[in-house]
């Protein structure tokens, strides 16, 4: 969850004159302001455009969550940075999205 720490992504990939570097600075402090500008146009959206906001949240988050397990099994990086709150921050609320949106939509089968 590099949106919430964005300088600490930053940090994490510089390293010098690699022509990479800018295009990871963009997406470690860019990339979650998509997520929150669909999440605050969902709020007020119908289910099914809610159902694909989770579902893009969701693959971003279970992509995150598989490049930390890649880093702890790979490279042994058991570091609180990507073994700690980061990592299960990702699973979690990836977690908590599915069922919170599997819970209004039998809400909304309900009232149907």
């Amino acid at each position: 969850m590099s949106g919430a720490h964005p300088d600490h992504g930053v940090e994490a990939v510089q390293s010098g004159n690699d022509p990479r570097v800018e295009h990871r600075i963009e997406i470690a402090g860019n990339c979650p302001c998509p997520f929150g500008v669909t999440a605050c146009v969902a709020f007020r959206a119908s289910l099914p455009f809610k159902a694909a906001a989770v579902c893009v949240a969701s693959t971003a988050l279970l992509g995150d969550a598989v490049g930390h397990v890649h880093q702890m099994m790979i490279a042994g990086n058991f570091a609180a940075g990507n073994a700690g709150v980061p990592f299960w921050t990702d699973v979690i609320v990836m977690m908590l999205a599915i069922v919170l949106l599997a819970v209004a939509w039998r809400q909304h089968e309900d009232v149907l």
